[in-house]
C-alpha cells in the first residue's frame, strides 16, 4: 500500500508538467490530441448500459469521476501501438473513489456493451480484467475488443494512482494482431509523477 492520499500528489499547475513528452520515452512519438481530444461529454452509453460509462470513459482516455484538473490527452505511438495518456488530479480520496467506481463497472460490464464516442458507435466485447503493471500505489487493467467503422481492434487500459493523481493509459493495437501493452509508456509516466 502507498502512503496517504496526498503522497506523490502534484498541484493543479504541476499537472501539465507531469505529462510525458517525447524526451521521456525514446523511440516513440508523442503528440497532443488537440482538437481530436475526447471529453466526458463526448462519450455516451445507452440507459441500459449506464453503469458501464466509467469503463467507456477510461477506454477513451477520459478520467473517471469528478476531477480538480486534467491534462489534454497525449498520444504515444511506438511498435504498432498507439496509447492515449491522460492524467486526472482529484480532491482527497477522489482518486481511490474513481478507481473503485471503475472496478465495480468492470464487474457489471464484463460481457460487453455499446458506446458512442463523438457520435461514432462502438461495440465493446470480451471486456475483462487483466494484469496491471507494478510500481504505482494502486493500479488496475482491463482488455476489450472494440469494433468501430467495420474493424475490430484490441485495446488494453491501465489505470493507476499516485497520491491524488490518477493516470489513464488506453493502448490500441492493430486489427487481427495480439496487443502487447507498452510498459515503457507506463514506466515513463510513473517516473514523471515521482
Amino acid at each position: 500500500m502507498g502512503g496517504g492520499p496526498t503522497a506523490g500528489a502534484v498541484s493543479k499547475e504541476g499537472l501539465t508538467k507531469a505529462a510525458i513528452g517525447a524526451k521521456d520515452i525514446p523511440g516513440h512519438t508523442v503528440a497532443a490530441t488537440g482538437v481530436t481530444a475526447v471529453t466526458g461529454k463526448d462519450v455516451t452509453v445507452s440507459d441500459d448500459d449506464k453503469d458501464c460509462l466509467p469503463v467507456a470513459h477510461a477506454l477513451a482516455g477520459v478520467p473517471v469521476g469528478k476531477t480538480r484538473s486534467t491534462t489534454p490527452g497525449q498520444q504515444v505511438t511506438g511498435s504498432g501501438v498507439t496509447t492515449t495518456v491522460t492524467l486526472g488530479l482529484y480532491e482527497g480520496q477522489g482518486g481511490q473513489s474513481a478507481m473503485e467506481l471503475l472496478s465495480g463497472a468492470l464487474e457489471t460490464c464484463a460481457g460487453g456493451f455499446e458506446a458512442s464516442v463523438k457520435g461514432a458507435p462502438q461495440q465493446l466485447t470480451d471486456v475483462k480484467a487483466d494484469l496491471a503493471p507494478q510500481g504505482a500505489e494502486q493500479a488496475m487493467a482491463y482488455t476489450a475488443e472494440v469494433e468501430k467503422a467495420g474493424k475490430t481492434v484490441p485495446v488494453k487500459v491501465v489505470v493507476f494512482r499516485k497520491g491524488t493523481t490518477v493516470g489513464y493509459l488506453s493502448a490500441t493495437g492493430t486489427p487481427g494482431k495480439k496487443l502487447t501493452f507498452p510498459t515503457k509508456v507506463f514506466e515513463a509516466q510513473l517516473v514523471k509523477l515521482a
